[in-house]
C-alpha cells in the first residue's frame, strides 16, 4: 500500500515538475491519528529520540464533502543529537485528545537568510 502511495506521489510530482504552467492543486494525503496523542508522542520519543521543542495554534484542511479545517495545538519534535536531525509535526485536539502525525523528516536546521525553494 505505501508502495503504491509512494509511487502515485512520484507521479503527481513529475508531471507537475514537467509542466512549467502548474495551477495550484491539492494534494490528498493520509495521516497516522490516534484517539490518545500521547501515544504519537511516545512514539517519536522512543523510536527517534525526538523532544517537543515548539508549539503553536495550527489549522489543517480536510478534503471530503464538508471539506473545512481541523483545528488545534501543534507539537514540534526534534532529536537534536542525531546526525540526521529527525523532526516531527502533531496536530492535537486537546478538547478530545486526538491526534495525527502531519510531517516527519530529518536533516532540520535552520533556513539561512531566508531561504526558499529554488527553481531549476
Amino acid at each position: 500500500m505505501l508502495g503504491r502511495l509512494s509511487i502515485l506521489m512520484l507521479g503527481i510530482f513529475l508531471t507537475l515538475s514537467n509542466n512549467a504552467q502548474a495551477e495550484p492543486f491539492r494534494l490528498p494525503v493520509v495521516l497516522a491519528c490516534d484517539t490518545d496523542t500521547n501515544k504519537i508522542i511516545d512514539m517519536v520519543q522512543s523510536q527517534y529520540g525526538e523532544i517537543p521543542f515548539a508549539s503553536a495554534d495550527g489549522n489543517l484542511q480536510t478534503l471530503g464533502p464538508q471539506g473545512g479545517w481541523l483545528k488545534g495545538n501543534v507539537i514540534q519534535t526534534i532529536n537534536p543529537n542525531s546526525g540526521s536531525a529527525s523532526f516531527s509535526i502533531i496536530l492535537w485536539d486537546p478538547e478530545t485528545g486526538a491526534g495525527c502525525l502531519v510531517l516527519a523528516g530529518r536533516n532540520f536546521k535552520p533556513a539561512l537568510g531566508g531561504a526558499s525553494p529554488t527553481k531549476n
